[in-house]
C-alpha cells in the first residue's frame, strides 16, 4: 500500500455551482453539471487530479482509500470511496494532486461537518465588504493563512 498526502475538498453538489464558477474544461469523464450530480447521488464517489489518476493508475470504479481524522478520536480511519471521474482543476486546489468529494460523506466519515473554507462568487466585485459583512464586522481584516483543506491527511491505496 502506498500513502501520500493529498488537499480533500468536500463539496455540497447541489450548490457548488452557485457558489463558484465550475467550467467543464476542469473536468474529464463528465461536464461539470454531470459530474456534480453524479457526486450527489453517490456520495461515496471521489472526483480525482490528473496527476494522482496517472500515478496510480485508476480506473473509474477503483476504490480509493483515504485515511481521514476522527474528530472524535484524532485517530486516522480508512474510509473507501470511489473513483468516478477527473478534475483537472478546482477552485483553490493546486495545480498537482488533490480530490474533489460529497462533503456530507466526508462529515459522515469523520463526524466532523464544519467548513474549512467558502467559495464565494462576488460577481468581481465589492470582495473586502461581503468578506466582512459574512465575519459578522464592518470593517475588512487583511487575509488568514489558513489553509483550505477540508481534511487531511489522505491518500490512496
Amino acid at each position: 500500500m502506498c500513502s501520500i498526502s493529498l488537499d480533500l475538498y468536500g463539496v455540497r453538489p447541489a450548490g457548488v455551482a452557485r457558489a463558484t464558477s465550475l467550467q467543464d474544461a476542469y473536468f474529464a469523464g463528465g461536464t461539470a453539471d454531470q459530474l456534480m450530480r453524479r457526486l450527489a447521488r453517490r456520495p461515496d464517489d471521489l472526483l480525482v487530479s490528473v496527476e494522482t489518476v496517472n500515478d496510480f493508475q485508476l480506473v473509474p470504479g477503483d476504490t480509493v482509500n483515504l485515511r481521514i481524522q476522527d474528530a472524535r478520536t484524532k485517530s486516522l480511519r480508512t474510509v473507501p470511496i470511489h473513483y468516478a471521474g477527473i478534475a483537472k482543476e478546482f477552485p483553490t486546489a493546486p495545480k498537482d494532486s488533490f480530490f474533489v468529494a460529497n462533503a456530507s460523506y466526508v462529515a459522515k466519515a469523520t463526524g466532523d461537518d464544519s467548513v474549512g473554507a467558502f467559495l464565494l462568487d462576488t460577481g468581481g466585485t465589492h470582495q473586502q465588504r461581503i468578506a466582512a459583512h459574512l465575519r459578522g464586522s464592518s470593517v475588512p481584516r487583511p487575509p488568514s493563512p489558513t489553509s483550505p483543506r477540508a481534511a487531511a491527511p489522505s491518500a490512496p491505496a
